[in-house]
């Protein structure tokens, strides 16, 4: 397996290994994530393979900025209120998608996860790659998230991940918290780091 660090130098040679359709296991804020090029339908279906996930399920996209977001999906009032309230940070927003991208990103009824995530690195990843990656959790599908480059290497390098940013063990944290916008109408899909209770103190 090939093991890069959070360097400069590195940043440019793990861009380059995306633009190549490769999957690149990298740490987020919470747990470490499997990032590939969103725009890449080759791409995608790697990361399904590598976790063994159920193509019916869709994955997150990390963006770099408000402004990459808002070219992917529609905002809602109530939708920039979140992402103003949370951004960066553990919450991923499904919301109606604004440009056709592939099948396992946007949902049968149109909607896609975006999430700008807490970690400066990944964030800086992004920008510098220009366009949306996935960050999937990186663990077989089913199991618990992973906050150690060794476990994540012992876990998937026999499902094809071949790529991998190795940093310090994470912390024990939970994953983000999912929520689904629609107009006005919101809901939790899956309940993580952000709390229901912080969600409405920033909704009012």
């Amino acid at each position: 397996m090939t093991v890069f660090s959070k360097s400069a130098r590195d940043l440019a040679k793990i861009c380059k290994i995306l633009k190549q359709g490769e999957v690149v296991a990298a740490p987020t804020e919470t747990a470490y994530g499997l990032l590939a090029d969103a725009t890449n339908p080759h791409a995608i279906t790697k990361v399904f393979i590598i976790k063994g996930r159920a193509e019916k399920k869709v994955l997150p996209l990390a963006v770099s900025n408000y402004t990459m977001a808002q070219e992917l999906a529609v905002f809602s009032p109530l939708a920039k209120k979140l992402a103003r309230g949370f951004w960066p940070g553990p919450l991923t927003l499904v919301l109606p998608a604004r440009v056709k991208l592939p099948p396992n990103v946007v949902s049968l009824d149109k909607f896609v996860g975006l999430r700008m995530s807490g970690s400066t690195w990944l964030t800086q990843l992004v920008k510098t790659y220009g366009r949306p990656l996935t960050v999937t959790s990186a663990n077989l599908s089913g199991q618990s998230s992973l906050y150690d480059a060794v476990a994540v290497q012992q876990s998937l390098s026999r499902r094809g991940l071949k790529y991998i940013v190795r940093s310090r063990r994470l912390p024990l944290r939970p994953t983000s918290t999912i929520v689904k916008v629609a107009g006005r109408r919101w809901r939790i899909i899956r309940l993580g780091a952000i709390t229901p209770a912080k969600l409405r103190s920033v909704i009012r």
